[in-house]
């Protein structure tokens, strides 16, 4: 147990000095575009009900999204976590 918790530190870590020292979003044109639907998420409420924007997302990473792109990649960083915890947990039930 100890064993992971350490990883999840060490990834942690990692992830979140990509974030910091990678140039650009870190992915395709397609992030740009989430980008803007995260950062505007409040003055267009039009696109809560977007197919492209689904409303959960963009709801959960508005206030990452005001601090840029690399604020974007912490975002994305937290869900890769909190993925493996889920994933972790589950897979040893």
């Amino acid at each position: 147990m100890k064993v992971s918790r350490v990883y999840f530190v060490i990834l942690a870590f990692i992830l979140c000095t990509l974030a910091f020292l990678t140039p650009g979003p870190g992915g395709d044109g397609n992030s740009f575009l989430d980008y803007l639907f995260d950062h505007d998420y409040f003055e267009h409420t039009e696109n809560c009900f977007d197919h492209w924007a689904k409303p959960l997302c963009p709801l959960l990473a508005s206030p990452f999204a005001y601090f840029g792109q690399v604020g974007m990649k912490l975002f994305n960083a937290l869900v890769a976590l909190i993925t493996r915890v889920l994933v972790f947990r589950t897979a040893k039930q």
